[in-house]
């Protein structure tokens, strides 16, 4: 299946903006999470957030 550039470009645009709102979610729910083990003084446990992108293969049907 062939892409005219305007399509490419419009998918890339939306997988892009689906990858900006999920980490937004992401960073939202880490700093609930932190303020949570503030209030609970579980300060003294380090606790370091890694995000990484894991490429998937699509099946074809």
């Amino acid at each position: 299946m062939c892409f005219n550039s305007y399509e490419r470009r419009l998918r890339d645009y939306k997988k892009e903006q689906a990858d900006r709102t999920l980490l937004k979610s992401i960073i939202h729910t880490w700093k609930e999470i932190k303020a949570l083990r503030e209030s609970q003084q579980f300060t003294n446990t380090p606790v370091k957030l890694q995000i990484r992108e894991k490429k998937q293969t699509r099946l074809r049907t």
